[in-house]
């Protein structure tokens, strides 16, 4: 399965995000395989504290490998990093240019090969290839928003661009670090919109950086949402409460 992750506003967390819904995963279902693939290219630094100063494996060593005529499939996982959180991380780099539509599609081949559930960060914009082939090839699209006026004003704009790529009703948005005194709502417009609120995020400094995992695993305050949120997406069976939310309204309306 392939989720593709995306703030609305850069700065959202939706890396952080992604890394701790795949640790969750993981920790439920020990027996699958989850990758976190970062292809936000213009700040590709997803679970930056993992990687000891000199790591060079990620995107851009694959890219080169796959270059060559010699490359391997196997080599793939070469590229790919072992977290203490039983994770694996493909990391990002700064190769908007290199990473084509081909290579991208490439890569996201050899991750579902390789692995069960693959998550996606990506950033919405037209002019990174990796962003529009992951939502063309997405399972499921998770918004990370927040509640004020910035993603209020570009909210329609990222859904109607995860609309024109994404083929798929299995839509949600989570409130990472929600403002519980902010007055600006955008709940109604995402579920408007077929997206299902999967949950909100309470601030924790000890989950920033996902610094605790590498001392002991564990969610603190907030991991009876994640868990709730890792059921709700990787469930074969669950509707989008947005679109059956669209469905009563047009019944209503007699549409």
């Amino acid at each position: 399965m392939v989720i593709v992750c995306l703030s609305v506003v850069a700065g959202n967390g939706a890396k952080h995000v992604a890394f701790q819904i795949a640790a969750m995963r993981q920790k439920l279902k020990r027996e699958k395989k989850v990758l976190v693939i970062d292809f936000d290219l213009e700040s590709p630094f997803l679970a930056a504290s993992f990687f000891d100063e000199g790591e060079s494996r990620g995107v851009s060593r694959l890219l080169e490998q796959m270059r060559s005529a010699h490359f391997s499939e196997d080599l793939f996982l070469s590229q790919v990093i072992h977290t203490t959180a039983g994770v694996d991380v493909l990391r990002g780099g700064f190769v908007r240019a290199m990473l084509t539509k081909e290579y991208a599609e490439h890569i996201l081949v050899l991750a579902k090969r390789f692995y069960d559930d693959v998550l996606v960060v990506v950033r919405p914009s037209n002019h990174q290839a990796a962003s529009i082939v992951s939502l063309m090839q997405a399972d499921g699209v998770l918004l990370v928003v927040r509640n004020n006026q910035a993603n209020l004003l570009r909210l329609s704009w990222v859904m109607d661009y995860v609309e024109m790529y994404a083929d798929t009703k299995r839509k949600w948005a989570v409130y990472n670090y929600k403002n519980r005194l902010s007055h600006v709502s955008i709940s109604e417009r995402l579920v408007e919109r077929g997206y299902q609120v999967a949950g909100v995020l309470e601030f924790c400094p000890s989950e920033v950086d996902h610094r605790h995992f590498q001392r002991r695993w564990s969610f603190f305050s907030n991991a009876s949402v994640y868990k709730r949120m890792v059921q709700l997406m990787f469930s074969e069976t669950s509707r989008s409460l947005g679109a059956r939310w669209v469905l009563k309204k047009k019944k209503r309306e007699g549409k």
